[in-house]
């Protein structure tokens, strides 16, 4: 049974032989039958913006860690030396990246540098999997594993569309990823991990100026670790809307871990809403400096603990100039241990402090100022 094909001016006719269809070439291009595309993997990858070259370097104890690299969607791969740059690519251009077997000292696997603008996508994990990275979602074992990968990387411009899958996490794993990746203007869409480590995104955004919004569900996670969310956001001054809560639970009572939150928006200078803290039972440090200089904040969210803890709420709010509303029902710790120490310094002169029923709370910058006091009805 002959099948006809056009090509152009060219009409060629195929025939079936036995069981066997015959292949028709025209010169070297294969015009029957027709072949099918292999699917490309989601391999992490960067999509150029301009012309320029990308380098990895891979410092300290972790020196010997090498990746690979494709430019042309994984058909073929180049290993890449330590601060050796690829070739030049062009606007529009995407470049592939895996990796295996790395050594994981306390500066991850390395850092990415570039001469042109860039944005980020695919799924990290292909940086520690190689091409087994599609079903992985376990950084167990892998401390530091993506720590400083962008630092100080100002030519990083959208990571919207990279996956940061892993469910599983490793203490320090996403530390300083984008710590100083200043035209950053999208963050990854999610972090889906409910059950955090040690350090795990501190500084993640440090400075990451131009990041003006995270999405309200951004941070599920319910069980806390120290320092999980130090410094998180510091210092992203066109940041004006985060996440609607930080939720917190250990056994189903809203927990929060020593540390937990230091820092996580100090310096924001855009945030104008605080998220949720509905957090009951407090740990040393849980809210140090949180937002401390938020200038555009005008009211704390609802603080529902009725015990503080060392240093819990230490300079909370210090340096939010436009603050004239406090919301907090603690009934004990109250200027106890550092606790509530200059949380209110450098606020409003006046303003309205909601708190517990009839609860006593000194006047100045450690207590409620000589804000007007009202009884929290909820």
């Amino acid at each position: 049974m002959a099948d006809t094909i056009k090509n152009g001016s060219f009409e060629v006719t195929s025939f079936k032989v036995g069981n066997a269809d015959c292949k028709i070439y025209l010169g070297d291009t294969l015009l029957y039958p027709h072949s099918t595309p292999p699917t490309v993997k989601n391999y992490f990858r960067f999509i150029s913006k301009g012309i320029g070259t990308f380098t990895f370097f891979a410092n300290g104890a972790d020196s010997g860690n090498t990746l690979s690299y494709s430019l042309d969607s994984g058909s073929t791969w180049t290993q890449l030396g330590n601060g050796v740059p690829t070739p030049s690519v062009s606007n529009g251009d995407v470049i592939m990246w895996k990796g295996s077997n790395h050594t994981l000292g306390t500066n991850g696997i390395g850092t990415f540098s570039s001469t042109t603008n860039f944005d980020v996508a695919g799924n990290a994990m292909s940086l520690h999997y190689g091409d087994n990275f599609e079903n992985e979602t376990s950084l167990s074992g892998k401390d530091y594993a993506f720590k400083n990968l962008f630092s100080g990387c100002s030519s990083v411009i959208d990571a919207e569309n990279l996956e940061l899958p892993a469910t599983t996490l490793s203490n320090n794993c996403y530390q300083s990823m984008f710590i100083y990746a200043v035209n950053l203007t999208k963050v990854p869409k999610e972090l889906p991990a409910t059950t955090l480590t040690e350090w795990c995104y501190a500084n993640m955004y440090f400075q990451c100026s131009a990041v003006t919004s995270v999405a309200s569900d951004y941070l599920p996670a319910t069980t806390l670790a120290p320092a999980c969310y130090w410094s998180m956001f510091q210092y992203c001054s066109g940041l004006t809307s985060a996440m609607s809560s930080i939720p917190a639970s250990n056994g189903g009572t809203p927990t929060l871990a020593a540390s937990a939150c230091t820092n996580m928006f100090s310096r924001c200078k855009s945030l104008r809403t605080a998220p949720a803290l509905p957090a009951t039972t407090l740990q040393i440090a849980c809210y140090y400096n949180m937002f401390y200089q938020n200038i555009s904040l005008t009211a704390s969210p609802v603080l529902p603990a009725p015990t503080l803890v060392q240093d819990c709420y230490r300079q909370m709010f210090n340096g939010s100039s436009k603050l004239n509303t406090v919301t907090c029902l603690a009934t004990s710790g109250i200027n106890t241990n550092g606790s509530t120490t200059n949380w209110l310094s450098n606020t409003k002169t006046t303003g309205t402090f909601y708190r517990a029923t009839n609860v006593s709370w000194p006047s100045g910058n450690s207590g409620r100022k000589s804000w007007t006091l009202v009884n929290y009805s909820g």
